[in-house]
């Protein structure tokens, strides 16, 4: 691929590399420390003649073609408070992808863990930040891995909502995590369902009504 867009910001990303693969893909490093030599002279020299530090740089295919292997930036903690890498997969489009689906082998023979239901009851409709009573239901590990169960038949009526508290876990790791996906069934029909393969920045707004953030 090739280096397409860089752009530097004390805030944000910081220092930050945008990578073009040849299928269209986008890589993104962010809160870097520096960037390869040449890259990072050609961005010194800029802001040096224009005395302003942000900028937001594009390039064609031929200025600044990367093979594989090639270093092309420093991880660091520019724009942020602690050192990290901070990575993403793009589409072609700039929505961001899942990058756990795109060659990172990891083992996972740990199922997900489910530890309360919430049933949020709406007396006006459901929408994010409207009044409503909340019952926590507990639950239990049912019979098989990764089974659960509830003690007692839930009844309600009228508008509710359901929320389930809880995460999936890697091997070797410590870490609670996200739900890759969660789907609601009523007897054989899925009447709703979300995976984590991609999200859009348009929709970014809508995150509450599939995260309760309280």
């Amino acid at each position: 691929g090739y280096i397409y867009r860089v752009s530097t910001s004390f805030k944000g990303y910081g220092k930050a590399l945008y990578l073009k693969l040849r299928d269209g893909r986008i890589v993104v490093y962010g809160h870097l420390s520096k960037f390869e030599d040449e890259l990072g002279e050609e961005i010194r020299k800029l802001q040096m003649s224009v005395r302003r530090y942000n900028h937001n740089l594009f390039f064609t295919p031929d200025e600044y073609p990367v093979k594989r292997g090639q270093v092309i930036g420093y991880s660091g903690s520019s724009g942020a408070r602690a050192p990290h890498l901070h990575f993403e997969i793009r589409s072609a489009g700039n929505n961001p992808l899942n990058p756990l689906k795109y060659g990172f082998p990891f083992a996972d023979n740990r199922p997900p863990v489910f530890e309360k239901l919430a049933i949020r009851h709406y007396e006006n409709g459901f929408a994010p930040g409207n009044p409503c009573d909340i019952e926590i239901i507990n639950v239990a590990e049912g019979i098989g891995a990764g089974e659960y169960v509830i003690g007692d038949t839930v009844i309600g009526t009228g508008y509710m909502a359901l929320a389930v508290s809880g995460g999936d876990r890697i091997d070797g790791k410590g870490f609670l995590y996200g739900f890759y996906s969660l789907r609601l069934r009523v007897d054989d029909s899925v009447i709703f369902s979300m995976n984590s393969d991609s999200i859009t920045y348009e929709t970014t707004g809508q995150l509450e009504y599939v995260r309760d953030m309280e």
